[in-house]
């Protein structure tokens, strides 16, 4: 008889079913077969009772969570919830000046008034509310009403006193005006403002959870990501640099859920350590998750060090490789080589991307564009898409033109003689052990001769 094993879930979004739990992927073949949740066990849903007993100032006590979901305002759910409180200890309700505002029965107050009709509590029972974050939320609102407040009167009284109240007066509308119009512009483009931090939701400092390749920030970014991209799910989903705090193991379990849950097909990783990307495709590999579909990294002639370790991992382990910046921020353009009115990001002296190489390798570009009739951009794009297997170079354009232009690397290769020629200028140093391994005296040792038979 197998042993039953009782296994309790918390469930965040209250529409998830138990279909879709049971439906949950475990472990998944090459060939394509999954065991699923619910091949494995019955998935149902109940209340149960955990066995887990807490103390409040030396007594025993029941602690109750209330938290919020997404862009609940928890401000607003904690007052609800401090009403009720006093509702239900019979302590009288203190309105607000929103209750004299909107002249009806506010949330807080029917809040209050559940509490107050409920059964009185036994007399050795006692309800309070003791951990509550929201209070320093609200202190920071506070100081920021305040401060506004005490700056927009400043602002009024200066100008009444050195020009006239007709100024100080339009003035004071104006930065309402911003204000409220900033408010509005952020709500349409769905910026909102954190309430923890009162900042916006791009960034949050001093929140590790919500950073580098966390589960959690993982999962609130895919969601965001799906949000403002309007559909269901991301084709490729790339984990961009790696952290060194999330341990590979943990990455590819938490890739594995999202993929599990089809809010992506596939992953990718870009500017990683290859030692780490091949660890985390091993870690796939035996616990039969999905690896890396793609690699993304900086490629181009002026930054080749992808050959080294990059580009034979991802040759080995099938992996699409995606490198951007093929122009090098433009200078590959040739438009660096001549004084003209052209847009330019980088400045002699000033970046290291204009150093005499760079600028020596871009003038040869240029000849050679000369010679075979394509543009030094449509040049630099095709070299970096035969270097590799597998290559989708990933370059940018400032105008419909541009980009049309370089999408006609599509229509020409370069000669070997070109490659070489490119690759020659290029060159980097030493690319150990792999330039080692390729020797012919070491050839010679390791195939015993019979290398050339070997390839064939």
């Amino acid at each position: 008889m197998k042993e039953k094993i009782l296994l309790n879930l918390r469930i965040i979004d209250p529409s998830q079913k138990m279909d879709e739990i049971g439906n949950i992927v475990i472990r998944a073949s090459k060939e394509g077969e999954s065991l699923l949740v619910r091949d494995v066990a019955t998935v149902y849903s109940s209340l149960v009772d955990l066995p887990i007993a807490t103390r409040f100032n030396g007594k025993p006590s029941m602690h109750m969570y209330i938290t919020k979901s997404g862009e609940q305002d928890i401000v607003k759910i904690a007052k609800i919830v401090r009403s009720y409180v006093d509702g239900r200890n019979r302590l009288s309700y203190q309105p607000t000046w929103m209750d004299y505002l909107q002249g009806k029965q506010t949330i807080r107050k029917r809040a209050w008034d559940i509490g107050s009709n409920s059964p009185e509590l036994p007399s050795e029972l006692a309800l309070s509310s003791t951990t509550d974050l929201a209070r320093f939320v609200e202190g920071r609102l506070n100081l920021l009403t305040e401060n506004a407040l005490y700056g927009g009167v400043l602002v009024f009284l200066l100008l009444f006193l050195a020009l006239s109240w007709r100024v100080a007066l339009w003035v004071g509308i104006g930065l309402l005006t911003a204000l409220c119009g900033t408010l509005v512009i952020m709500s349409i483009f769905g910026i909102i403002w954190d309430l923890k931090t009162v900042s916006s939701n791009v960034r949050e400092s001093n929140k590790i959870n919500l950073s580098g390749n966390s589960r959690k920030n993982m999962t609130q970014s895919v969601e965001g990501s799906l949000k403002r991209l309007g559909t269901d799910y991301i084709d490729l989903y790339y984990v961009h640099a790696w952290d060194f705090l999330v341990a590979p193991e943990e990455l590819m379990r938490n890739l594995e859920y999202l993929l599990a849950s089809g809010k992506i097909l596939s992953i990718g990783i870009s500017d990683t350590p290859a030692y780490i990307t091949s660890r985390c495709n091993t870690l796939a590999e035996l616990r039969g998750w999905n690896q890396f579909a793609a690699y993304q990294v900086e490629y181009c002639l002026t930054e080749r060090t992808g050959d080294r370790e990059i580009i034979p991992l991802c040759e080995h382990d099938d992996m699409l490789f995606c490198g951007f910046g093929p122009l090098a921020a433009g200078l590959l353009t040739g438009k660096y080589l001549e004084d003209n009115s052209e847009p330019k990001r980088m400045k002699k002296g000033v970046s290291a991307r204009l150093s005499d190489r760079n600028l020596a390798m871009s003038a040869e570009i240029k000849v050679l564009s000369k010679e075979i009739g394509h543009t030094p951009s449509q040049i630099a794009i095709r070299w970096a898409m035969q270097m590799v297997t597998k290559s989708s170079p990933i370059f940018g354009a400032r105008s419909l033109k541009q980009c049309a232009e370089n999408l006609k690397v599509l229509d020409f290769s370069l000669s070997n003689d070109q490659l070489n020629k490119l690759n020659s200028i290029s060159k980097i140093g030493p690319n150990n052990p792999n330039d080692f391994l390729k020797l012919p005296r070491v050839e010679e040792i390791l195939y015993a001769g019979q290398k050339n038979k070997i390839n064939k």
